[in-house]
């Protein structure tokens, strides 16, 4: 019932005891995702969304059958390289702290250099809406999700990670805009683009 509700398990510590004398239900307890976290402080492979489950899930014999979005991984911005003195902002509002907001045009301004404006223009749309909604309880989930969304790029800044823009892959190779941002792992970068590389997100 766990893989056909489509819980995520957690398969990112390389140092887990001995599972062996588990039971199934201790296994999983001990395995699911409970949170949402993007690794900030250190190296782990995979940037885990904790506490979402994937959709419409069949077993099948290789395993397990989902949908969602394949994200091809493209070009890699690297947060150390932001200058460390912070932007003004006036008159800060919104939901995002301080820091946050602080972060996020940073991001924005880089995007911009590198000709990413449809990205950059979405970052910056959130924010006025965020700034709008000053005081205000989110309505929705999505209201939430964004947020979370916002927030994790701008911790990642906060920690000069690197971030890696994404694209929804298509197999026939047309040409895409970057969509999406993914927290990036700083082991064995060097430059702007990684080796190939990428990424699966639920719908």
């Amino acid at each position: 019932m766990c893989l056909l509700n489509g819980e995520i398990l957690d398969n990112g510590n390389n140092n887990m005891a001995s599972i062996a004398e588990l039971t199934t239900s201790e296994f999983l307890n001990r395995m699911m995702f409970r949170q949402f976290n993007a690794p900030e402080d250190d190296t782990r492979k995979l940037t885990f969304n904790k506490g979402c489950r994937l959709t419409d899930v069949k077993l099948t014999v290789g395993g397990i059958a989902t949908r969602g979005h394949l994200w091809k991984l493209g070009p890699i911005i690297d947060t150390a390289r932001f200058r460390r003195e912070l932007p003004w902002i006036n008159e800060p509002r919104g939901r995002l702290t301080l820091n946050e907001r602080k972060r996020l045009p940073q991001l924005v301004f880089r995007l911009r250099d590198f000709d990413y404006h449809w990205l950059a223009d979405r970052i910056r749309e959130h924010l006025d809406a965020d700034a709008d909604a000053a005081g205000e309880e989110y309505c929705s989930f999505r209201e939430i999700y964004l947020h979370l969304m916002a927030a994790e790029p701008a911790a990642a800044i906060r920690t000069r990670r690197k971030l890696r823009l994404g694209k929804i892959w298509d197999k026939s190779e047309r040409s895409a805009q970057y969509r999406a941002l993914f927290v990036w792992s700083d082991q064995g970068d060097n430059g702007l683009y990684s080796p190939e590389a990428f990424a699966f997100t639920s719908v």
